[in-house]
């Protein structure tokens, strides 16, 4: 999860520098990666942690949809494709298609 601390630092000052730069207000973006995971806009870990997750989300908000990135900041192409990867092969698999 380093990496993705690390590649959210420079996601956040680079999109920090286009909200300065035509003085548009942000809410709930935050450069450290803790403090976002506590106000549920990011989640990451491992394939459970994030299929628990995103479960809890769509119990919880009663949305049926979730947008996701996985390539921002300062993360390389392969860590990128590492989390699809991981992604697509374990954690949608465990919502089925009805859910995805």
């Amino acid at each position: 999860m380093s990496d993705v601390a690390f590649g959210i630092k420079d996601y956040y000052a680079n999109i920090e520098k286009l909200w300065l730069d035509f003085g548009v207000a942000h809410t709930l973006f935050t450069p450290d990666l803790q403090v976002a995971r506590s106000l549920e806009v990011a989640i990451v870990g491992s394939p459970s942690r994030v299929q628990d997750e995103i479960t809890r989300f769509f119990e919880t908000s009663g949305c049926n949809d979730i947008l996701v990135s996985f390539a921002w900041g300062s993360l390389t192409q392969t860590q990128s494709e590492r989390s699809m990867e991981l992604f697509a092969t374990r954690v949608i698999p465990q919502f089925g298609s009805a859910s995805v």
